[in-house]
């Protein structure tokens, strides 16, 4: 995943994958259900599980998600 958004380039800009803590960052712990991402910021965003470049401290071939559902790190 880390190789593939590297490679890309939509409306002209560079993409990468975010680390566990940036997508930490969008999701919007107010909120008791749904989306928990924030939509204000994030228009459009779709519940689901987002993976990061961010690797598990004891198994570093498993990478670690956010989910936008339930703000659940795993």
């Amino acid at each position: 995943a880390i190789t593939y958004c590297s490679g890309l380039s939509l409306a002209g800009k560079t993409w990468r994958l975010p680390h566990v803590n940036e997508l930490k960052t969008i999701v919007d712990t107010t909120k008791a259900s749904g989306a928990t991402v924030d939509t204000t910021a994030f228009p459009g965003t779709v519940t689901n599980v987002y993976w990061s470049s961010t690797t598990q401290t004891a198994v570093t071939s498993v990478a670690l998600y956010v989910n936008f559902l339930n703000g659940i790190v795993s």
